[in-house]
């Protein structure tokens, strides 16, 4: 469907011009103006009245200056909308969502007895609400009548004014719920054109008020597209962009309207609003021999009609029509929505007069002549001077004349009267009128066939690419054939027949498509599954040709000598086996690689064994060599022992952090006295003054104490006299929260939260802590042994190669006191080996991946890690990443865990049978309780601190996948608690 257009020129200033350009009073400036030639339409009665079609249209006018529009669609989903009439008003709607700029936003209602909003705002045309909104329209069941009225007062109230608005109707436009009277009408359009807001319509239906509708579109400036089943433009498509343009299509509201000629007389008193795509009409009626002109007028524009008066033609009786039920004065009246509702009035006309010759000329022949005679008066009034009136009533009077003849001659001849020639019966005139009503009908039926055939190879073409398309066409088609009623009953049924053979060969062939492109789809879908299985399997048998060629690898690295290869070829293996249980080379190289490393271990070992049996042997024989006491042994004074004790203080601790001189001396400034009074200063100048006093830079870090909610004004009130600087800044900073720290070369006042997250290194002789109790018990000499002990001798009682035994140990022989071979050599600490010796009662070296851990009970043990160890961890740690997600395992400094919550959560997963999970257990990653916070409005208690992901080592320790550092878990939690709430005694 599409709008007529009219070329008539209109010079328009540009949109600038209209602008204030300065504040001065509106009366000083000057309204643009426009000049343009109006068309008109003219008709003269028989009693010689002259009636008028006034046809504005404006070329151009100035754009809207709205950046984006505010559109609400009214989608009537009353009884009347069912069927065809439903399918088409749903695809025009989405069409026009479609077309809708992104910039646009829309609210979608229906329309029956109340006037329901499918979207709770405006919202974007193409987003997920509009689409929902659309979809629940097509599910909502077509139930009620319309109230229009109270749609658009709704509508109305939820406009905003800083948008340019527009109102959209999709629907029949018969508002049956509640008729719209003219003074309502005339309040509601009123509303609508002072607030410059378009109402739009696309009438579709079985019935459609288009004078309701063309009322509302003549009297706001909007546009009237009505459902016509033959035009090919009333495609959904078609008429969405039809909306569209009218919708951002410039509109004039004038607020005044003056005719040059008083004669001339306006069938209403209110200015219209001009459009640029299509006439605003006004009806007028005078006897006006010359042209006129009308100017239409507002605050920021003055438009100039000029019109000449054609010569008045008799195809134009319409005119007339509407001034029938005119009162001088009425603000509404008759109106056109442009030149195509003008044209559709004209037909409707038109048809008007043909059905009421053809029901006169029906009565004629049925010899209701009275009836005929009314259908002839009717015709007369609705066009006087009609020809087609004239004649009905014609032939009416002749049938009647002609009855009254007969009747006559059946009377009785009287006495000597001669007996008159028979008459032959009249014929009335009426072959002429029934021979034209015969040839209309031939005719419309001839272009209905036409249309019908047009149709048919039209959904022909299209059937192929586009049947939803053809579907539409013939059914469209088939609407409009079944609402004709002047051609002939026989040629309906047969056209009927051929559209619905035709509908049923397209369904047959989108049945067809369909089935063919859910088949295709299918089979594409078999495709990618099966290609991504075919990947998959690919991919994992690649990784596992890579993990047996890794195997194969560690096997030949551990023939050549490297022994610790073997454990991690089998916890590659392992990998492998994990990955495809039961596989053949994954379950072969685990077998092959736990077999190949313990032979090398029993083949390692008895090699050691043999060499440390004859190295024992030896130390035996030389233990039997004796030794002389001269010279004496002669230990160093007490004073000697004493300075090297105080030396060993030195190293007691070491910081392996080297202070820079600008450190140093602020290290050695702190240690200096002080002392001075300040009475409420402020601490930024107590610590200028010290920094000026002991010649050092003092900074005070704002940003740290503003988070703790301190400023460096802080007020300062102590006396302080004959202490160290070190002591004074404590007590200054201490009352207030804050302390100092010593870093890149100047001393930084902050708080003590910040202070405590800066790190130093530090190294601590840790001997004592890793020397077992049993084995100092044992040791009966020297802890490491002297070469012959205190009494000396070979069995002495401290003395020989390890101490703590000698040969025969401190209770003698080979197996009294420490020890024999058990407990001699390499006892105590001593012996041949360093750390552990061969004996027992020592500890065994360490190697790079080992250390000590101390049991409940105090007793130490030794921990070492293999580099199959090392290999399990990382690979279960890559598996703990994956497991745990992405938000436990990234690290955090600070992370918070509820307590109140924690203990809820835990109660409700015993309740169900399966115990806390994992994340529970081990509170969230938590490696240290930095906080305990207390709400007290929701009575929570929450646990802070740094935390991290976690993995858990083949010995059951769990420790953080970035620092190593154990985790806090949730069993540890519990005892502390329960051993913080008993009682305490005193």
């Amino acid at each position: 469907m599409s709008l007529s257009r009219f070329g008539i020129s209109m010079f328009v200033l540009a949109a600038s011009t209209i602008m204030l350009s300065s504040p001065q009073s509106f009366a000083e400036q000057q309204v643009p103006e426009i000049s343009n030639i109006g068309q008109i339409l003219s008709y003269q009665n028989s009693e010689g009245e002259h009636f008028y079609a006034l046809q504005f249209k404006a070329d151009r006018l100035p754009a809207p200056a709205h950046a984006g529009e505010q559109i609400a669609i009214l989608f009537d989903t009353s009884a009347s909308q069912v069927g065809e009439h439903r399918t088409q008003a749903l695809d025009v709607l989405r069409s026009l969502l479609d077309e809708l700029p992104n910039n646009a936003s829309v609210a979608v209602y229906a329309v029956d007895v109340q006037c329901t909003p499918f979207v709770n705002e405006y919202v974007a045309p193409k987003s997920r609400q509009a689409q929902l909104a659309v979809a629940s329209l097509a599910a909502r069941a077509p139930l009620g009548a319309t109230n229009l009225s109270a749609a658009l007062n709704t509508v109305l109230q939820g406009l905003e004014n800083e948008q340019a608005r527009s109102i959209v109707y999709i629907g029949d436009g018969m508002s049956s719920a509640k008729l719209i009277s003219l003074p309502e009408m005339a309040a509601l359009t009123g509303k609508l054109a002072q607030q410059h807001i378009p109402v739009h319509s696309y009438a579709v239906g079985p019935k459609k008020d288009l004078q309701l509708l063309g009322t509302l579109g003549v009297y706001t400036g909007g546009v009237v597209l009505s459902d016509e089943a033959t035009d090919k433009q009333d495609l959904p498509a078609i008429v969405g962009k039809e909306l569209v343009k009218a919708i951002q299509a410039p509109v004039f509201y004038p607020e005044s309207i003056r005719v040059s000629d008083k004669q001339l007389e306006l069938n209403t008193t209110r200015a219209l609003p001009v459009r640029t795509d299509r006439e605003t009409i006004y009806l007028a009626k005078g006897d006006v021999a010359t042209g006129f002109t009308v100017e239409l007028k507002n605050r920021n524009l003055d438009g100039v009609w000029k019109f000449n008066v054609p010569v008045a033609q008799s195809v134009n009786s319409f005119l007339a029509v509407p001034w029938s039920n005119y009162k001088p004065g009425q603000e509404l009246a008759v109106a056109f929505a442009g030149q195509r509702m003008m044209n559709l009035a004209r037909t409707g006309h038109e048809e008007n007069m043909a059905q009421l010759e053809f029901a006169g000329t029906n009565a004629i022949r049925s010899g209701n002549f009275e009836q005929a005679a009314k259908y002839g008066n009717l015709l007369q009034q609705m066009d006087p001077g009609n020809s087609r009136a004239e004649s009905l009533l014609k032939m009416t009077d002749s049938y009647q004349k002609g009855q009254l003849a007969q009747a006559d001659t059946k009377q009785p001849a009287t006495d000597g009267a001669a007996e008159p020639a028979p008459k032959a019966d009249p014929k009335p005139p009426i072959d002429d009128a029934i021979s034209k009503v015969e040839q209309l009908r031939q005719i419309k039926g001839a272009q209905m066939k036409i249309e019908v055939q047009n149709a048919i190879e039209e959904a022909r073409q299209e059937s192929a690419e586009n049947p939803e398309g053809a579907l539409g066409v013939l059914k469209r088609t088939l609407n409009f054939l079944k609402s004709t009623s002047d051609i002939d009953i026989d040629l309906r049924q047969q056209l009927e027949s051929r559209l619905s053979n035709m509908m049923v060969d397209v369904r047959s062939q989108m049945e067809v498509a369909e089935t063919r492109r859910i088949r295709q789809q299918q089979q594409l879908a078999q495709l990618e599954q099966q290609k991504r299985l075919v990947d998959q399997i690919l991919l994992e048998d690649e990784k596992m040709e890579q993990l047996i060629d890794r195997v194969r690898s560690l096997i030949q690295d551990g023939k050549h000598g490297n022994f610790d290869a073997y454990e991690e070829a089998e916890a590659v293996a392992r990998v492998a086996v994990d990955m495809e249980p039961g596989n053949g080379p994954a379950t072969a190289a685990l077998f092959t690689s736990e077999a190949a490393g313990q032979l090398a271990k029993v083949f390692q070992m008895r090699s050691l064994r043999a060499d440390r049996f004859l190295e024992t042997l030896y130390q035996v024989e030389l233990s039997h060599v004796p030794f002389p006491d001269e010279p004496p042994i002669r230990w160093p004074s007490a004073p000697v022992w004493t300075a090297l004790t105080e030396r060993r203080k030195k190293w007691s601790n070491v910081d392996l952090h080297r202070n820079s001189p600008a450190e140093q001396r602020i290290f050695e400034e702190l240690q200096k006295e002080t002392e001075d009074n300040f009475p409420d200063i402020p601490l930024s100048e107590v610590m200028t003054y010290f920094s000026e006093l002991h010649n050092i830079t003092i900074l005070i870090n704002s940003n740290d104490l503003g988070e703790e909610g301190l400023t460096p004004d802080e007020p300062v009130n102590v006396s302080l006299s004959g202490i160290k600087l070190k002591s004074a800044l404590n007590i200054i900073l201490k009352p207030i929260g804050l302390t100092y720290v010593v870093e890149d070369e100047v001393m930084k006042i902050t708080t003590t939260a910040k202070a405590e997250e800066i790190y130093t290194t530090r190294v601590y002789p840790v001997a004592d802590l890793v020397i077992s109790v049993s084995t100092q018990q044992r040791s009966v000499g020297s802890s490491r042994g002297g070469f012959g002990g205190q009494q000396g001798g070979i069995g002495g009682g401290g003395g020989g190669f390890g101490g703590g035994g000698g040969f025969g140990g401190g209770g003698g022989g080979f197996g009294g006191g420490g020890g024999g071979f058990g407990g001699g050599f390499g006892g105590g600490g001593g012996g041949f080996g360093g750390g552990g010796g061969q004996g027992g009662g020592g500890t065994q070296g360490t190697g790079p991946f080992s250390g000590v851990a101390i049991d409940a009970e105090g007793v130490l043990r030794r921990v070492a890690a293999t580099p199959a160890d090392m290999e399990l961890i990382r690979a279960r740690a890559e598996q703990a990443e994956v497991k745990l997600g992405r938000d436990l395992a990234r690290p955090s400094q600070l992370r918070k865990v509820s307590l109140t919550r924690l203990i809820k959560a835990v109660d409700q997963a015993v309740a169900a049978g399966h115990g806390p999970d994992e994340a529970m257990q081990r509170l969230a990653g938590l490696t240290r309780i930095r906080y305990v916070f207390y709400y007290p409005e929701t009575k929570d208690i929450v646990l802070a601190g740094p935390a991290e992901g976690w993995v858990e080592t083949p010995l059951g320790r769990v420790m953080g996948l970035e620092t190593g550092a154990p985790i806090l878990e949730l069993q540890d939690l519990a005892v502390a608690l329960r051993t913080m709430a008993q009682p305490q005694a005193e």
